[in-house]
């Protein structure tokens, strides 16, 4: 009945989480307040059409959807500035999978949480293919409230931080559903939020004629603009760096744009 399908989904989130990774450690200007303000900005870019060819290229050749391909170098992104190769991602999802909600106007968003497993060794490749089927698999599971999850896990509270991530990535303007007849991922719509940041740094995509917009939604009680607008470039230069050799393994990535190359390597010489 219901109350076993519960207790078996309960269990599955906790297989998957548990034990929990530790909390992420981005290169943050700022001390984390004691009690966050929540206040935030946005720092919106995007990447070249001939680049986000690439990117499309690169996920119709893997059988992929695009947001896997874009939630691992996401995930590589993590990955270079925390040096952890083991943490939690934040994926908003539609509420809406039992049929009798699909008719509901407003917006059911639950978010999910994936895990993500770096092994530096792997090539991009076989990575896309491991996140895809995580990302996959969480869905699956969707309809399970996050709160009740975090009570599962018995957490400790926490004012300073969420309890099980800090970031978080989206598609603007869309929203993931396994569609139940087909299988197959499909979107809904996703409004952007506004000046104000739950998360320490979330990655919104969007897709249009001129290629993929990104919009940074980053904590301003963490990070100072500046620090944002060179982890954008350096997204770009990882996107740039990927696509080109998408075979390569993953620690061999470059994240550094020229221009900052030469800064460090003149400061450290």
């Amino acid at each position: 009945g219901q109350k076993q399908d519960d207790e078996d989904i309960k269990n599955r989130w906790l297989k998957r989480l548990t034990p929990l990774p530790e909390s992420l450690q981005l290169p943050y200007d700022m001390r984390r307040p004691m009690k966050p303000s929540f206040k935030g900005e946005s720092y919106n870019f995007s990447i070249s059409p001939q680049l986000s060819d690439k990117v499309l290229k690169l996920s119709k050749e893997m059988h992929v959807t695009v947001f896997s391909v874009l939630m691992s170098i996401f995930n590589v992104f993590i990955y270079k500035h925390s040096f952890q190769k083991d943490f939690v991602v934040g994926v908003p999802v539609a509420g809406r999978t039992q049929p009798e909600l699909e008719e509901m106007v407003g917006l059911l968003v639950n978010t999910i949480p994936v895990r993500c497993s770096i092994e530096p060794d792997m090539n991009f490749c076989d990575f896309v293919k491991k996140v895809s089927d995580r990302l996959l698999d969480a869905l699956s599971d969707q309809e399970y409230p996050l709160e009740d999850l975090v009570n599962n896990l018995e957490l400790p509270r926490n004012d300073m931080r969420n309890p099980l991530f800090d970031v978080l990535i989206a598609m603007e303007d869309s929203i993931w559903q396994i569609d139940s007849n087909t299988q197959y991922l499909k979107m809904e719509k996703y409004f952007l939020p506004g000046l104000h940041s739950r998360m320490d740094m979330s990655f919104y995509f969007g897709i249009d004629e001129n290629g993929i917009n990104i919009s940074i939604e980053y904590s301003t009680d963490l990070f100072y603009r500046k620090t944002v607008e060179r982890m954008a470039e350096r997204f770009t230069c990882l996107v740039q760096s990927i696509t080109s050799e998408s075979e390569k393994p993953l620690c061999s990535f470059n994240i550094l744009p020229l221009a900052e190359k030469h800064l460090v390597i003149n400061q450290y010489n």
